[in-house]
């Protein structure tokens, strides 16, 4: 009996990279005993090397780190099915305190397992799949598997304020809101003017002070919808000819953007970046932060902004809309170009221009962190494991 032991489930490793390291570590710091289940082989959006280097982080920190084939794709059933098939053999196996699962395709398989292995999950939703103007067949595929699931839930964690609506009609006592995963302030932060022209030169791409510079952290993929941007910078030349874009992150676009840029002669003033690790200097050498997605959770780029100083520009959806509260976030209608071009534009030459964020701590790490321990230690006083 395994009684203080923990999983956390994601169907790839980047997201245990992303975001869950500061949660495993809360766990261990709790006493339990950490062990990650994802697929460490494909589906990932940060390099091979990454992924090794993760692997090695954890395992000094002594977190077992198991493979599960997970597709992260809800589509391939057959795969997902063998997937589901290791999960459950791990879980008879361990018998596991509780399960912490992360993404649609390890939510499904963690909370069936926990089902017949009779093991409490805890699900974080990091943005369900329907929404409202999501395309019909999400309404159809997604929300009666979610609202099936809820039933094998022990806690249903949601990440902005639609999602937590929808959440607690399905599990109205067992659903709570958590704005995201956390962002690390101490690492994320303003800085002076001076220090920004000196991140600029140190990113060695010929910027100069007179330049406006525009960034986007995120994979790239069609989601994310980094070619409206690259589109929308085109225009905005036309007016602004110091206007530059550093588009930060890899992903399965990249061939497309580098395509676009190279055919649209925008190599002077788009810039793919790649996979980085030093996100927040970026940051701090940039003048707006924007995001063009289609969908989103609660986008922790867009924190990221906003914890660095910038003033953002972000298309129209729920993660985006929970952000704007209190906060220097336009909001653009999703796709429109006359209206990213008239707020950018506005922005850059200063006549649209905002306060600094003022609702942000709820966003930090630290604030998240209390809570999921209070999540986490219900469990212990629950006498873990002992009540089999």
């Amino acid at each position: 009996n395994m009684s203080g032991s923990v999983l956390v489930v994601a169907s790839v490793a980047s997201m245990i990279d992303q975001f869950n390291l500061p949660s495993i570590k809360l766990l261990q710091s709790m006493g339990f005993h950490v062990s990650v289940a994802c697929n460490f082989i494909e589906g990932n959006n940060c390099s091979a090397f990454r992924i090794e280097r993760l692997k090695q982080e954890l395992n000094e920190l002594g977190v077992e780190a198991i493979q599960i084939d997970f597709a992260r794709s809800p589509l391939k059933i057959l795969k997902n099915i063998r997937a589901y098939g290791q999960l459950l053999g791990l879980m008879r196996l361990r018998n596991y305190c509780f399960v912490h699962c992360h993404s649609p395709v390890g939510g499904v398989c963690a909370r069936i397992a926990g089902y017949f292995t009779q093991t409490d999950v805890i699900y974080t939703a990091h943005g369900f799949h329907f929404y409202k103007g999501a395309p019909l067949i999400n309404w159809i595929v997604y929300y009666p598997i979610e609202r099936f699931l809820a039933r094998f839930t022990y806690k249903l964690i949601t990440i902005n304020q639609e999602d937590y609506a929808s959440a607690k009609k399905f599990l109205p006592q067992n659903t709570v809101y958590l704005p995201g995963v956390g962002v690390n302030f101490s690492v994320f932060h303003p800085v002076s003017a001076a220090e920004k022209y000196r991140k600029r030169a140190n990113l060695n791409l010929g910027l100069t002070e007179k330049d406006m510079l525009l960034v986007c952290v995120g994979e790239l993929n069609k989601n994310k919808n980094q070619i409206f941007l690259l589109e929308s910078l085109g225009k905005l030349l036309k007016v602004n000819p110091h206007a530059k874009m550093l588009l930060v992150g890899q992903g399965s676009e990249e061939t497309n953007l580098a395509k676009f840029i190279a055919e649209n002669s925008l190599a002077e003033n788009a810039f793919l970046l790649g996979y980085r690790t030093d996100v927040a200097d970026i940051l701090n050498a940039c003048d707006i932060g924007v995001s063009a997605s289609i969908r989103e959770g609660l986008p922790v780029n867009v924190i990221e902004y906003l914890a660095s100083g910038l003033p953002v520009i972000c298309s129209d959806n729920r993660g985006h809309r929970d952000l704007a509260l209190g906060n220097p976030v336009a909001i653009f209608k999703s796709n429109d170009s006359e209206s990213f071009f008239t707020i950018a534009s506005e922005m850059m030459d200063g006549s649209l221009s905002y306060g600094p964020a003022s609702n942000l701590s709820c966003f930090g790490e630290q604030n998240i962190l209390s809570a999921l321990k209070q999540i986490y230690g219900e469990k212990i006083t629950r006498s873990c494991g002992e009540d089999r």
